[in-house]
């Protein structure tokens, strides 16, 4: 059965989905000046939303891509933005059992408290033990 999920729309979204650093800082360097501004650079919208609302953080999180997470989140992307579904950037990390990805929106501040759309956190939803105590650890770490 084909995937009918249609392609990310935009060169950073493209560049998250398939974990191309290089693509997302030449995305970055060279983005359009109608687009909102990043840290007052090239004109980009790091948190701009595609498919079922998803931002380019939540597709390099459910993928595990580490270094296309680290250069969005210092380009000012927000960790804690949610698709349609209440799904979070941690949800696809930890769910999908990417645990560097975890450890990467942990450092940039993801909130461990995020509830999906069942009512769960990040750390409800992983079948990872070590991911459920890195989560659990940040949170406390955080208080």
């Amino acid at each position: 059965m084909p995937d009918l999920t249609p392609a990310p729309s935009t060169a950073v979204a493209r560049a998250a989905a398939a974990g191309d650093a290089a693509a997302l800082e030449r995305a970055l360097e060279a983005a359009p000046a109608e687009e909102s501004s990043v840290s007052g650079s090239a004109a980009v919208d790091v948190n701009a939303r595609g498919y079922l609302e998803a931002t380019a953080v939540s597709r390099a999180a459910r993928q595990g891509h580490v270094s296309v997470l680290e250069c969005l989140l210092q380009a000012g992307a927000d960790p804690d933005i949610p698709n349609m579904k209440s799904q979070y950037p941690l949800h696809f990390a930890a769910f999908n059992l990417r645990l560097a990805a975890v450890g990467v929106l942990l450092r940039h501040g993801a909130s461990t408290f995020v509830l999906d759309r069942k009512g769960r956190t990040p750390a409800e939803d992983t079948s990872s033990e070590q991911i459920r105590d890195a989560i659990l650890a940040a949170r406390v770490g955080a208080a």
